[in-house]
């Protein structure tokens, strides 16, 4: 499936390929359902979106993941 800039995705679980110091983070969203919104494609057509969290100091904790060609650990969010 080919993603655009502008659609949004669910997570579903976490990817194979997360970094320990990620964990957390697609942990987040998947007991909150959040939904992440595509907001680049880069030059190997490759989708990111940004995730913003804040923190318990109250800081803005803010990070850009790619969704690689293997992924699966997304489903594409019907539009009404």
């Amino acid at each position: 499936m080919n993603l655009k800039v502008g659609d949004h995705i669910y997570i579903t679980n976490i990817p194979e390929s997360c970094s320990a110091e990620n964990v957390e983070i697609f942990q987040q969203l998947i007991i909150k359902k959040r939904t992440v919104r595509i907001y680049w494609i880069d030059r190997y057509g490759r989708p990111w979106y940004r995730i913003k969290f804040k923190r318990i100091d109250g800081k803005l904790e803010d990070h850009s993941i790619p969704i690689s060609g293997s992924d699966t650990n997304w489903v594409l969010v019907q539009s009404k």
